[in-house]
């Protein structure tokens, strides 16, 4: 039998666990207790992902038959492929990752030709971008349901932006992706949590959405042991997170 909108929504919210066990080497990151070219290899992998949001977005509009949905979505696509289109000032997301590599010392032909990007990696962000393709619009929306996670002017990825500048020299001018998604990703995780309300009502569609939800923390947490490999970082920090 299908819960009610709220019920349903406190279940998926239930699922979520600790910031260490899904992104502990963000953790590690945060302590300053990465080399900083471990944090270098970090971000040439994490760029792999940023590049392919707009893929994503792009699979779950072409696969969205209701215009007022489709209409919603798109603000968010713009907003990532580059929202000067909308009169922004921000431009493509993924450049603002660029910069942060930039700050950090990395070429920027270094980070765009993913030469030290490990096959795990690209792999799992493939599978990622291939859900949205091969699922329903609804559950390829619901994959962003834990996108608030960490945001807010005070939150975990705020914090990370101040570790890379007290710990690793990156300047002021590239944590903008940072500075941006503080307060971006509060709203999208909302938009999502709405449209699950709204849209997922029935058994089959809970368990749809379900199924993407734990798809997501199952890549988190896959992403981070890629992370790990490729980043060569000592086991030993992250027995001391649990």
């Amino acid at each position: 039998m299908s819960k009610s909108p709220d019920e349903f929504i406190k279940e998926l919210l239930s699922g979520r666990e600790a910031p260490h066990k899904g992104r502990a080497t963000q953790v590690l990151l945060t302590q300053g207790k990465l080399t900083k070219d471990q944090v270098k290899m970090w971000v040439k992998q994490y760029h792999y992902y940023r590049v392919n949001v707009p893929r994503k977005e792009l699979y779950i509009l072409a696969n969205c038959p209701i215009r007022e949905v489709r209409m919603e979505r798109m603000k968010k696509y713009i907003e990532e492929e580059d929202d000067r289109v909308l009169g922004g000032t921000v431009g493509p997301h993924a450049e603002t990752w660029l910069k942060l590599g930039e700050g950090l010392g990395i070429a920027r032909e270094e980070m765009e030709g993913f030469r030290d990007l490990v096959p795990e990696y690209r792999l799992l962000c493939d599978s990622w971008v291939n859900y949205a393709r091969d699922h329903s619009w609804l559950e390829g929306a619901a994959l962003s349901f834990d996108e608030d996670v960490g945001t807010g002017k005070s939150g975990a990825r705020m914090k990370m932006a101040e570790a890379l500048a007290k710990f690793y020299g990156a300047p002021d001018w590239a944590l903008v992706h940072y500075q941006v998604h503080a307060e971006l990703d509060i709203d999208h995780g909302s938009q999502t949590h709405e449209l699950i309300r709204k849209y997922a009502r029935t058994d089959e569609q809970q368990e749809g959405v379900r199924r993407a939800v734990r798809f997501k923390r199952a890549f988190r947490q896959l992403e981070d042991r890629c992370i790990r490999i490729a980043c060569k970082i000592d086991p030993a920090l992250y027995a001391e997170l649990d």
